[in-house]
């Protein structure tokens, strides 16, 4: 997860990294993020928290039908009958835990831990009779030696947690698109066009027939309006950071 995070990088209309372009004073860019997992929240929150005298109109762009995560998304069951102790039951059917095993991520962790984001997980481990107690490697093979963190509540509070600072950011401005599939993009001059399908058309769980009536037309090389680009750049982005490109394209 930290390798995925910090290893993002965006290119430019012309193909340069995003940092290495010149800082012009007063610039300002749109910039585009397709997929809402941890990788995609982080590059929104880097992108945005940074100071600099670059203005980011940031967008992201996530599929998922219950909200941002990827694979660290989460899902709450209410449960029917009211006699039960319990009104609700949560699972993470994702990623269960993370752990923090350099430097740069244990910082960036400690960070999510005041944030209230993260905790660390004190579960229990317990070991077969037949091994020997001086072994450590008790959950899935990791030694019980390194802490273990999750999400506070759910490993989907992590994601929402980082786009709930981004509202009022000073460095630009940050909108999200729930429920939207980028299935390609088309070079439009020097910039990037995002092309796609939102609503029932993009969930992974959809039927063919439920994917034609809700207005899904897959992929095409014919010319779009721009009424049928996704997004609220009508000028198009200066870069795309994609971090979800396992359907899409």
């Amino acid at each position: 997860m930290s390798n995925a995070a910090s290893s993002i990088a965006a290119k430019t209309n012309n193909g340069d990294d995003l940092n290495d372009e010149p800082e012009q004073e007063n610039a300002s860019y749109h910039v585009a993020i397709i997929g809402g997992g941890i990788s995609g929240c982080t590059a929104a929150s880097i992108l945005l928290q940074t100071p600099g005298n670059t203005q980011l109109h940031v967008e992201l762009f996530d599929q998922g039908r219950n909200g941002v995560g990827g694979r660290s998304s989460h899902r709450i069951a209410w449960n029917e009958n009211p006699s039960e102790s319990a009104p609700e039951r949560r699972f993470d059917h994702g990623c269960q835990f993370f752990r923090a095993d350099t430097e740069r991520f244990h910082s960036v962790v400690q960070q999510w831990i005041e944030d209230g984001f993260a905790e660390e997980w004190n579960g229990r481990f317990d070991r077969p009779k037949s091994e020997e107690a001086s072994s450590r490697n008790d959950f899935f093979g990791f030694s019980n030696d390194a802490p273990i963190y999750v999400g506070v509540g759910g490993m989907q509070s992590v994601t929402k947690g980082l786009l709930s600072q981004l509202q009022d950011s000073p460095n630009g401005t940050f909108a999200l698109h729930p429920g939207t599939r980028v299935s390609g993009m088309e070079r439009d001059g020097k910039k990037w066009r995002l092309v796609g399908e939102a609503g029932d058309a993009a969930y992974h769980d959809t039927s063919v027939s439920q994917f034609c009536a809700a207005g899904g037309v897959g992929h095409t090389h014919t010319p779009r309006p721009s009424s049928n680009y996704l997004g609220t750049s009508s000028a198009g982005y200066d870069a795309v950071i994609l971090t979800d490109i396992s359907s899409s394209f």
